[in-house]
């Protein structure tokens, strides 16, 4: 029986194998695109630099839609899902901040400061024991906080000047260690 039989219902084994590698080899290479968008928006979340971003392609093929967004005018942060915006997907994600301001901020709101891409929102990453804390617009990590408040309880004894953020954080997260800190200059 010939192999391009015109009545034939069922595929042949060499067609299934023919179809069978494409789409292996289509697997292939969106693993591999989507590790190196993962590498690009890990090294951008690493750095912060404001000289360049991810493109929302970028972002979105690496599974990280959720960009963080820090005003420091009111010191909040929220997340927002860049694929609700109507941008071109070569567009870079810095770009967006052009866009975005405050709606907590009255009047004039500082430019807000983009820090992070993530796979998940807010809600889904961060627990109740794990506070959120900015210093210096930068999100600061639960090794970095765990490492503020071994340095005041364990390391200092003499400690004569704290800067503002600092003072706020300690008094938000451990208010039994302020007796430690040096009084807020107001």
């Amino acid at each position: 029986m010939p192999e391009d039989h015109p009545y034939r219902k069922n595929p042949s084994v060499a067609d299934l194998m023919r179809k069978r590698a494409v789409e292996e080899a289509v697997a292939a290479a969106e693993r591999a695109n989507q590790q190196a968008a993962l590498a690009v928006v890990g090294r951008w979340n690493t750095e912060r630099s404001p000289l360049w971003s991810p493109t929302i392609r970028c972002a979105i093929t690496a599974g990280t839609p959720w960009l963080d967004i820090y005003c420091p005018g009111c010191r909040t942060s929220r997340a927002i899902d860049i694929r609700t915006f109507d941008r071109h997907p070569l567009a870079s994600v810095g770009s967006l901040v052009i866009g975005l301001q405050c709606s907590w901020c009255p009047g004039l709101a500082p430019m807000p400061v983009l820090t992070a891409l993530h796979a998940l929102p807010p809600a889904a990453r961060w627990s109740k024991s794990m506070p959120v804390e900015f210093l210096h617009g930068r999100l600061l990590s639960a090794e970095e906080l765990e490492m503020i408040r071994q340095q005041i309880e364990e390391g200092f004894d003499n400690i004569t000047e704290v800067d503002a953020e600092i003072h706020g954080i300690v008094a938000r997260n451990w208010p039994h260690l302020l007796s430690k800190l040096p009084p807020e200059d107001d």
